[in-house]
């Protein structure tokens, strides 16, 4: 019984983080346009009569702190809005999703709180609280660093308070780089707390162009549970491999035009097996 409920926990998830990325996919996780500066502040997705728009808030500093989606993509509401909140040295101690899609699993809102290590200059771990089904379930996730200081895995540990006993893991994410520093593959694994023996579910892999993101962020990107957002290239091809169910697979391809500053200002983004096409522009302040 416990193992079926905390499976059914990491699929919701992984349904939560599904919704907090649906727009990345696709566009190395942002992009900007027309404007000639820097700074990324909006994104306009459109794909046939479906179109999403994506934009950012930062503080005095150049640090994020709001990102709000609104709109339809692939036929789906991908309406969402990350608040990020910063002590007075930049770091994120919390922040709160919104998103309407949580009313299907009878979630309003999460709030995610981060630990960050000042010994050590990192983020070490965050942990979400939200209720479902009528009671808590708390998710705690830890940040695994190399001697090197790359992240090398995510571990998510989960704890529902009727079931009794303190936090057990749940699922474990790896991480693979490129020379250049991208992050070029995820491995998702299911755990089995009693045994801790791992159960692939699924792969996401990365190709990237050689120019400048669109958005970049250090080892944060981890913390905000953005980890494509870590690397320094742009997204040419995403490929989706479901190991339990291979037809939900896909692979997408991106072809970008450059502005002066040799960011994307725009993309066309073919989804196979579809094919579904969005055309992205990117706006720079």
């Amino acid at each position: 019984m416990k193992r079926i409920l905390f499976f059914l926990f990491s699929s919701v998830s992984l349904f939560l983080i599904s919704c907090q990325k649906e727009i990345d996919w696709g566009t190395g996780g942002t992009g900007g346009g027309s404007s000639s500066g820097n700074l990324l502040v909006k994104t306009v997705s459109k794909e046939g009569t479906d179109s999403a728009v994506t934009v950012y808030t930062y503080n005095s500093n150049q640090k994020l702190i709001n990102e709000k989606i609104t709109g339809r993509s692939q036929g789906f509401d991908v309406t969402n809005e990350t608040r990020y909140y910063r002590n007075a040295s930049g770091i994120i101690t919390h922040y709160v999703q919104i998103n309407p899609n949580f009313v299907i699993v009878g979630i309003d809102s999460v709030t995610t709180y981060v630990n960050y290590s000042t010994a050590s200059s990192r983020y070490t771990s965050y942990v979400s609280e939200l209720g479902l089904m009528g009671f808590a379930v708390r998710d705690s996730t830890a940040i695994v660093y190399n001697t090197g200081g790359k992240v090398t895995q995510t571990e998510q540990y989960q704890k529902i308070p009727f079931l009794g006993g303190d936090y057990e893991i749940s699922l474990r994410v790896k991480y693979t780089y490129d020379a250049g520093g991208n992050m070029s593959q995820q491995d998702f694994y299911t755990v089995d707390p009693a045994t801790m023996a791992e159960d692939l579910i699924s792969t996401i892999k990365y190709t990237f162009d050689a120019k400048p993101a669109a958005i970049s962020f250090d080892n944060e990107a981890y913390a905000i549970v953005k980890p494509d957002l870590i690397s320094v290239n742009n997204v040419t091809k995403v490929e989706f491999i479901d190991i339990g169910t291979p037809t939900n697979g896909f692979i997408l391809n991106n072809v970008y035009t450059y502005n002066a500053n040799n960011k994307p200002g725009t993309a066309v983004s073919t989804r196979t097996p579809g094919p579904a096409v969005s055309n992205v522009t990117y706006y720079y302040q």
